[in-house]
């Protein structure tokens, strides 16, 4: 697998893209996934998984497409993969879509326009994802045969499609998710699914497609411990029940001082304190406040333990790194049925299950 790095001008992207179609006329090309970082995790691990396995059937040449520092979703996937080495597209402002306004945030139906570098959590380019009307019309000017559209996900709620398909869904059904052989390619049709599940759509599990069609492919994780400790604390201003207890954070800074372990530090939008220590290590791997994530993969698979929240962060540890996971939440319903890790509920469970781990 190839990264070619290109900066955030649409115009080198398509460029780029024209190259590589001449080059491969079998090109097929996988867009990118904004939105909530656990769902982007579910979606990489299960849509954009089974169109690879189409792709590699018809012995096609894959190219996926991401910005900076998310490259780790589609390498498994793909012979080449375009990194924009910036969280988004430079944008010219006529070419923007109708804007979001900040007090327009619920219900967070559609994309962010441009790039939001605040702090609140909540916003659509945090939430939803990020989309730019240039890129989309160069992915119809190329007519690709076979094409995993941009897709745009919150929670259960989903969009996807080409600039002018954008189609959304409770269930993730009646989606045109891409094209396989330029025909367009679903899940499911929304009669199929309430057939198939004999429900009513009131009384619907909205999180019930989710579980019946993934195959998580998980990680094997390291079996011979060593003294790196990875946790993400989060700390920002969406679902508050599920950021890292601050008793939890002082319990575990203690731990890793007393014990000579080191614990590396991820922090999230809204930063705590950190004592200075030589066994605490804050790793600041952000770009205009979005994550490496790229980074945040490789000190984990170095790590023995991770610990987290019920978050995205802790969905990519679970599903693509070697440590081994600890993970909180006081409230742990659907996550726990998607991502079953050892969960711990005070700092007393928490530094039990360390030393069950090292001992």
């Amino acid at each position: 697998m190839t990264i070619i790095k290109i900066d955030n001008n649409p115009e080198t992207f398509l460029e780029l893209m024209k190259t590589l179609k001449n080059e491969h006329p079998n090109l097929a090309f996988i867009s990118h996934i904004g939105g909530e970082i656990g769902y982007k995790v579910i979606l990489y691990n299960s849509l954009v998984y089974q169109f690879s396995n189409a792709q590699r059937q018809l012995n096609n040449f894959i190219v996926g497409f991401c910005f900076i520092g998310n490259t780790f979703f589609l390498k498994h996937y793909c012979d080449i993969v375009i990194e924009v080495q910036d969280i988004a597209f430079t944008y010219k402002e006529e070419e923007l879509l109708d804007d979001i306004k900040e007090s327009e945030y619920f219900p967070l139906r559609f994309p962010s326009n441009k790039p939001y570098i605040g702090l609140n959590a909540n916003h659509p380019f945090y939430r939803v994802g990020y989309i730019n009307q240039r890129y989309e019309l160069i992915l119809l000017e190329l007519e690709l045969a076979n094409v995993f559209f941009t897709y745009y996900c919150t929670s259960h709620f989903n969009i996807t499609g080409s600039l002018f398909r954008l189609q959304s869904s409770y269930y993730l059904v009646d989606l045109l998710l891409g094209k396989i052989n330029n025909s367009f390619f679903q899940i499911m049709t929304r009669n199929e699914f309430f057939n198939k599940y004999h429900l009513i759509e009131k009384n619907t599990d909205e999180n019930l497609l989710f579980i019946d069609e993934i195959s998580f492919k998980n990680f094997t994780k390291n079996t011979v411990a060593n003294d790196n400790i990875v946790v993400w604390v989060r700390n920002t201003s969406h679902a508050l029940h599920r950021n890292l207890p601050e008793s939890c954070v002082i319990a575990l800074f203690e731990y890793c001082i007393q014990n000579k372990k080191h614990l590396y530090i991820f922090l999230d939008l809204h930063k705590i304190p950190v004592p200075e220590n030589e066994y605490l290590h804050v790793c600041d791997f952000r770009i205009k406040n979005q994550p490496l994530f790229d980074e945040f993969v490789k000190i984990c698979n170095k790590s023995y333990l991770y610990i987290g929240c019920d978050s995205g962060s802790s969905y990519i540890a679970s599903y693509y790194t070697k440590a081994n996971c600890l993970l909180y939440n006081e409230q742990w319903q659907f996550s726990l049925r998607t991502n079953p890790q050892p969960i711990f509920k005070s700092k007393e469970e928490l530094i039990a299950m360390i030393d069950a781990k090292y001992n």
